[in-house]
């Protein structure tokens, strides 16, 4: 039983030592961004992504927790609307709509998390009356030792929700 109790110890201090060292190096920033393309015109899918009401319906992340609660502040579809969440298995949140150019961007703030941290994202349009493009980017910023854990592991879970998403947008886009 000590053998086993010290073996584990010697894992648990190795994992700890690699990610101590591994933030010393790791970037802080992080930037994810993924690509969809959508046969609907640039139009319709603008309708998609211009307000809060909008992009809830097809954002992976609003329908994992049956029970959370939300509702939107302000002038939904303008600067400043927000969309407040509280959820015991997604944990609280918050999005804010910082910039909405028309037909090309609309930027957000997000606080997510028990220590709220800020990130960026922007849905980027790119397209004509018949082919959208659209690109979600995701930016923060992580603190030491934190920016190793996430900056190795966030990747993969943002490409399953973000390209749950984009299919999601991308479907109902192309069904209107």
């Amino acid at each position: 039983m000590k053998k086993v109790l010290k073996v584990i110890g010697i894992i648990l201090l190795l994992i700890i030592a690699v990610v101590l060292v591994g933030g010393l190096f790791a970037p802080k920033h992080y930037h994810f961004e993924k690509k969809v393309e959508i046969a609907a015109a640039k139009s319709k899918v603008w309708n998609n992504v211009n307000s809060l009401s909008a992009i809830i319906k097809w954002m992976p992340w609003m329908k994992m927790d049956p029970k959370m609660t939300s509702q939107i502040t302000g002038d939904d579809g303008n600067v400043g609307a927000a969309y407040v969440w509280k959820s015991e298995q997604m944990g609280d949140g918050k999005m804010t709509i910082t910039s909405l150019v028309p037909m090309d961007k609309t930027g957000l703030s997000l606080e997510f998390g028990p220590s709220k941290t800020p990130a960026k994202a922007d849905l980027l349009l790119n397209g004509d009356e018949t082919h959208t493009s659209v690109t979600w980017t995701f930016d923060t910023d992580y603190q030491y030792p934190m920016n190793f854990i996430f900056g190795t592991f966030m990747g993969k879970f943002l490409d399953k929700d973000f390209g749950k998403g984009l299919q999601d947008l991308k479907a109902i886009s192309e069904a209107q």
